[in-house]
């Protein structure tokens, strides 16, 4: 009996001064005293079995491997998956602590699976199995405990943040597993979005991640996480899809612009040569029209003289050949019968004055 039971005093003293350097002791001493118990020998408790025992913090984590090897392999996995979500990693140098996650009945948006929900329950020696409470290194807690049967929501943490210290195995996983952890701390804030609104999707890097963690990671993903990065991988598709429908568009349009632009610079360039060409046309024109009028005037001139007009067939002589180079150099025989109109004019003039003038070459 208790009564019976003899206390070394080292023990006490040892412990005394084991919890003046722990936070939170009263779970640990609970859990000591209660080992120390179960492994008394001759009805007393000694120093001896409690440093065997590992002290005040190693005993906890010496307990945690017993349960861990207990387990069968499936469960084993799910344990390291478990653990893990129960991790919150310390900022630079700060130290890592517990986490509590949630299980509530006829939800889709659980923080656990259901393996990891029935091995936590086996690891809290809770009511759902026949282990004694004192020996959990899981504490499942009841948040709506007025909930209909069937309805209700669970918290689930580590018994202790000694612990996660303490224990050898779970400091390997979380050394293992520290990218996922520091990845999914920011992926549940994206996920709470997304099952808040529906439209806020994962992309970029943290997509990248996720796909690469929901493919080969052993971790235990959960249904509406998986669902969430592929969602989120479908609208990436989709708006890669409509960039790429955009881009073909954008480029269609771009030749169609290319070839107006290419038939509008040809249109215009045909349009400057009918210009330059009517330019031409009319310059010619023109000068076709100067030369029949130089032709014109020296028929009249001759026709002046021979009707003893002489002024007049002078004057119209020499407005025939006034600036009259084109007429020159285009129709020669007009032009020296002007200038021949011209001579016969003005020599007969000067007859008709009795005036002596020199022969005109």
């Amino acid at each position: 009996s208790i009564s019976d039971t003899q206390i070394d005093d080292e023990l006490v003293e040892a412990i005394l001064r084991d919890v003046k350097n722990t936070k939170n002791f009263l779970p640990l001493v609970e859990f000591t005293l209660t080992k120390l118990w179960e492994e008394k020998k001759e009805n007393k408790l000694t120093l001896e079995a409690y440093e065997k025992l590992g002290r005040l913090t190693g005993g906890l984590q010496k307990h945690a491997e017993e349960l861990f090897s207990a387990l069968s392999k499936s469960e084993q996995a799910v344990a390291e998956s478990l653990f893990i979500k129960l991790i919150r990693l310390g900022d630079g140098d700060d130290t890592n602590t517990k986490k509590r996650l949630f299980y509530a009945y006829k939800k889709d948006n659980q923080s656990l699976s259901e393996d990891e929900w029935a091995l936590a329950q086996k690891l809290a020696g809770s009511v759902y199995t026949s282990q004694l409470n004192v020996h959990r290194i899981l504490v499942i807690a009841p948040v709506n405990e007025h909930a209909e049967s069937g309805s209700q929501t669970f918290s689930v943490e580590i018994v202790h943040d000694v612990l996660i210290q303490e224990w050898t195995r779970l400091g390997d996983w979380v050394d293992k597993h520290r990218d996922f952890l520091a990845w999914h701390d920011d992926f549940a804030v994206y996920l709470k979005a997304w099952l808040k609104d529906g439209t806020s999707f994962l992309s970029g890097n943290i997509l990248e991640q996720a796909v690469k963690y929901k493919d080969k990671s052993r971790l235990h993903l959960l249904k509406q996480e998986i669902e969430f990065i592929n969602s989120s991988s479908a609208h990436r598709n989709a708006l890669a899809e409509e960039k790429e429908i955009e881009n073909k568009w954008q480029l269609k349009r771009q030749r169609n612009l290319a070839a107006v632009a290419v038939a509008v610079a040809f249109f215009m360039a045909f349009l400057m040569f009918r210009f330059e060409q009517s330019e031409r046309e009319a310059v010619q024109a023109q000068e076709r029209a100067t030369i029949n009028g130089k032709r014109l005037l020296t028929e009249i001139s001759q026709q002046l003289l021979d009707d003893n007009e002489i002024r007049l067939s002078i004057l119209t002589a020499l407005e025939s050949l006034n600036n009259n180079t084109e007429l020159q150099e285009r129709d020669e025989v007009s032009y020296r019968n002007a200038l021949n109109i011209l001579k016969s004019s003005v020599g007969k003039y000067m007859q008709v004055r009795k005036i002596d003038y020199p022969e005109l070459d």
